[in-house]
């Protein structure tokens, strides 16, 4: 081979190297940007589902307070002197039992944006405020029971919802990635 064919030779295999390269570079460039992209929306995700969460604890919080003020004007008329179980007390009961429904529906929103176990946690406050409530509602009870088991009721609520709020901390500090 003369020196006009090597450098003919060397010219193409120059040129063929850098289109190889270029054809490379261009190739891990598109799968270093669909990662980046693919990385960016995962992102965008767990904020979302982060924030639903946020909101969804928040409620759980928010119905436990409506149920509590709900519950006042119940108290406040069991303890009257003029108070007769068998009397129709639905109208002194609709708030709080539509507070009740909406502390429900709160604890529905936890258990569809997870994660288990703060839908465990919710349906525990849940549950404790229903025994609170329920405690003023029995008929039969005398004014000593229905207050114990209201009080017990009560310290019951006060620990579910600490641990609610424990874990709802745990949960939206926590990097789930």
């Amino acid at each position: 081979m003369d020196q006009g064919e090597a450098a003919v030779w060397a010219a193409g295999l120059g040129i063929a190297g850098t289109l190889a390269g270029a054809l490379g570079g261009a190739f891990v460039q598109a799968r270093a940007g669909r990662k980046q992209v693919h990385d960016q929306e995962t992102v965008d995700v767990r904020h979302r589902l982060r924030e639903e969460r946020r909101l969804a604890f928040a409620a759980v919080l928010d119905r436990c307070d409506e149920v509590t003020s709900a519950l006042g004007p119940i108290i406040l008329a069991r303890v009257q002197p003029e108070w007769r179980d068998e009397g129709d007390h639905r109208g002194l009961w609709a708030p709080a039992n539509e507070a009740l429904s909406a502390l429900q529906r709160a604890v529905t929103s936890v258990k569809i944006t997870g994660p288990d176990e703060m839908m465990e946690h919710a349906a525990a406050v849940h549950d404790t405020l229903l025994a609170k409530a329920n405690a003023m509602r029995a008929p039969g009870l005398n004014f000593a029971e229905r207050t114990s088991a209201y009080a017990a009721a009560s310290g019951e609520l006060d620990v579910a919802t600490q641990r609610f709020v424990d874990a709802a901390r745990r949960v939206l500090a926590a990097p789930h990635w």
